[in-house]
C-alpha cells in the first residue's frame, strides 16, 4: 500500500509543478504584449514559453504513466484479496 501512497504523492507533486509552470507560461505570455520588445527579445520569450510547455507536457506524461501504474497495482491487490477470500 505504501507503494501506491508514494505514487499518489508523486502525482500530487507533479501537479504542483504543472501549476507552477502554467504560471510561468502566463507571465511570459504577458511579456509578449509589450510592443517595445525587439524581435530578438520576442524570440527569446517564445523559446522560453516553448521550453515551459515541453516541461509541462513531460510532467503530464509522467502523471499518466504513474496513474496507469497505480491502477495496475490496485487491480493486482484486488485480485489478491479475491484469491485470499476464496482460500478462506
Amino acid at each position: 500500500m505504501s507503494g501506491i501512497g508514494q505514487l499518489k504523492s508523486d502525482v500530487t507533486r507533479n501537479k504542483s509543478q504543472i501549476s507552477s509552470i502554467e504560471g510561468e507560461i502566463s507571465t511570459e505570455r504577458q511579456k509578449l504584449n509589450n510592443n517595445a520588445l525587439s524581435q530578438a527579445e520576442r524570440g527569446g520569450i517564445e523559446t522560453l514559453i516553448q521550453d515551459h510547455e515541453t516541461k509541462k507536457a513531460q510532467y503530464e506524461e509522467a502523471n499518466n504513466t504513474i496513474r496507469a501504474e497505480i491502477n495496475e497495482l490496485e487491480q493486482q491487490r484486488e485480485q489478491q484479496l479475491k484469491q485470499q477470500n476464496k482460500e478462506n
